[in-house]
């Protein structure tokens, strides 16, 4: 019994003893693979344990030599050591420097003593050593970067300001003391809008301006007078956009003296002005001149053709032959007159093109209606091929009389009897309008003297017309050319202008009743992650309230340009309808079809919209506006 619980003992003393030797081993273990450096020291600051990471930073066999020579490479104790503290209970976190003698290499040392324990009988510390010498660093260049950066904005040639939302100057930069002339203690704290009181027409709007810098991340640019406490007036141009710092939203304002730049532009102006009144009195001039020269050549052909009417059976031949001469003399004259009219207005209006996205096919149709009469004059077959339109931005009125000009010089240079086709069609980004007649055969130098520059003064009325019609193609950005078929095959004008795909510009379209009810909905272009409609809808509402608040006046949104996306609003006659399309841009084309699309809107759906609380619960209502969309906008 006695040896059965002696065994037993000396099993479970076995045991115990296994379980210290793997909680020793596993102790080591998790000591040898750590990164930081771990040491523990005596009481009289000898070395006691160093686990591997330690050893390979300051050599092996060091237990029982003193630490802060083989640790710190100094001759006295660290000031900062646990065993220098009365109260041996504390820890103690220190950084020092450490020069390592056998790499020549400067680190930094973070050093963490624990509290006193004993270790096998002794009283000690652990010492947890992590170098720190690249987060040193780090810091240190941050530090440099950020002294740097703050120099820069110190001595930038304009002046910076940090408001609060409250419009009060948080801070600012030396240029802007300099510029107030006043020290930012002065003014830190201040109402920023308080240094322009000159400027109240635009601080009035101020309380808009910081919401919507600090609410929607929108940047302003306004101008205000700046009165110094001498007295001296200038003016300013300031940028206010929102910046956020420390989890909070604040104003930046960058404020530069625009003063020269205004008196500069006011000479550039006057100096415009100048040169504009000129250019009216060259024009009047023009213009008079060549009144005053219709009168006498007026006067000639009338009398030419009276006295041949009157007096020709009492005229020779050649007294005949002399009035036809001067009677078609003055007939190309006051035509050549009429010419330096239209050139005249055609070169006023180069910098004055009005843009807009036009049909071409409307304008092919127009211009030939207004050339008809010549065309069925002269007994031409007309053959038009405007299967397919097509869109571009333009002048339409000074298209249209390019294409009337090429009309006429094929009519004057073709026989009678002949064969004019015109068509339209797509290459590539451009479209052409081809204006073809077999009867002309033109030569290469022919092609090229009617659209060259260098004949402009020598060459015939009509081709006046079509090198005028080639600077007008060109200021579209597209050109004019002219091919010949080949023998007998006769020549083509070709008018080329850029084409819009207005189409692939269309996102989406919403219409929902103004109170946030969503009616229909129609994607343009297909997205497989698109949000839910109902909510688009709702926070396009709420966007038209925070714009109705911000407008005074209660005025209605029409666009809201959102960068990358323009949102077109329109309402029915009822105002009780909101339709709202989303494109990449605003076209005028747009409008018009949007327009197109609630007249119809409202004649189909008249009664829905009296009735609009009990027709909102039943979509399938409104399911056939898919098609009404689709007939005006694809």
């Amino acid at each position: 019994m006695l040896k059965e619980h002696i065994e037993g003992d000396i099993t479970r003393i076995k045991k115990q003893e296994n379980k210290i030797k793997e909680s020793e081993e596993l102790l080591n273990f998790i000591l040898s693979n750590v990164n930081d450096l771990i040491v523990i020291i005596s009481k009289d600051m000898k070395i006691l344990y160093m686990n591997k990471k330690a050893e390979e930073e300051f050599g092996n066999n060091q237990i029982g030599n003193i630490c802060f020579e083989v640790m710190m490479n100094k001759n006295t104790i660290c000031e900062s050591c646990c065993f220098n503290k009365i109260n041996y209970n504390t820890e103690s976190k220190f950084e020092t420097p450490y020069a390592n003698p056998y790499m020549a290499e400067e680190k930094i040392f973070e050093c963490i003593n624990s509290s006193v324990f004993s270790f096998n009988g002794q009283l000690a510390i652990i010492d947890v050593i992590r170098d720190i010498t690249d987060k040193k660093r780090i810091e240190h260049s941050f530090k440099d970067s950020e002294e740097l950066l703050r120099n820069f904005i110190e001595n930038l040639q304009f002046s910076i300001f940090l408001l609060e939302a409250n419009k009060n100057i948080y801070d600012c930069n030396t240029t802007a003391e300099l510029y107030i002339n006043r020290s930012k203690e002065e003014f830190i704290g201040e109402n920023f809008f308080d240094l322009f009181p000159k400027s109240k027409e635009v601080i009035d709007s101020c309380d808009e301006l910081i919401y919507n810098v600090i609410n929607l991340d929108l940047s302003e640019i306004i101008e205000f007078e700046f009165v110094d406490h001498k007295g001296k007036s200038s003016v300013v141009e300031v940028i206010f956009s929102s910046l956020k710092f420390r989890n909070e939203k604040f104003v930046q304002v960058f404020m530069k003296d625009i003063t020269e730049r205004k008196l500069v532009d006011n000479i550039i102006r006057e100096e415009n002005e100048r040169l504009r009144k000129i250019d009216d009195m060259k024009k009047q001039l023009t213009a008079q001149t060549s009144e005053e020269m219709k009168a006498p050549l007026n006067d000639m052909f009338d009398a030419s053709q009276t006295l041949l009417d009157s007096y020709k059976d009492k005229l020779d031949q050649n007294a005949i032959k002399l009035l036809e001469m001067i009677k078609k003399g003055g007939k190309k004259s006051m035509a050549l007159v009429g010419r330096i009219v239209d050139i005249s207005r055609i070169e006023t209006e180069k910098t004055k093109l009005k843009k807009q996205i036009e049909s071409l096919v409307e304008i092919i149709s127009e211009s030939v209606d207004e050339t008809m009469i010549k065309i069925k004059k002269h007994n031409f077959t007309l053959n038009l091929d405007l299967v397919e339109d097509l869109y571009s931005e333009i002048d339409k009125h000074l298209i249209k009389q390019v294409i009337k000009d090429i009309l006429f010089h094929i009519i004057n240079k073709a026989p009678k009897k002949s064969e004019l086709s015109i068509s339209l069609h797509q290459n590539n980004a451009f479209a052409e309008i081809i204006l073809k007649n077999k009867d002309i055969n033109l030569k290469e130098k022919e092609k090229k003297n009617l659209l060259s520059p260098k004949h402009k003064r020598t060459q015939k009325n009509s081709s006046l017309g079509l090198y005028f019609a080639k600077e007008i193609i060109e200021l579209h950005g597209g050109q004019i050319i002219i091919e010949s078929e080949g023998r007998n095959e006769g020549s083509k004008f070709i008018i080329r202008l850029p084409i819009i795909n207005w189409t692939d510009l269309l996102l989406h379209m919403y219409i929902f009743y103004n109170s946030g009810i969503l009616l229909y909905d129609y994607p343009f272009v297909e997205d497989e992650n698109r949000n839910d409609s109902v909510l688009i809808s709702g926070s396009l509402v709420g966007m038209l309230t925070i714009l109705k608040e911000v407008v005074h006046g209660e005025k209605f949104i029409k666009i809201i340009d959102h960068g990358d996306r323009k949102i077109i609003f329109e309402m029915d006659t009822t105002n009780q309808i909101i339709f709202a399309l989303i494109a990449k841009e605003n076209l005028t084309i747009f409008h018009q079809k949007l327009l197109n699309l609630i007249e119809q809107f409202d004649k189909h759906y008249h009664n829905l919209v009296e009735n609009i609380e009990e027709s909102c619960s039943v979509t399938g209502n409104w399911r056939n506006l898919e098609s009404l969309i689709e007939k005006h906008f694809t």
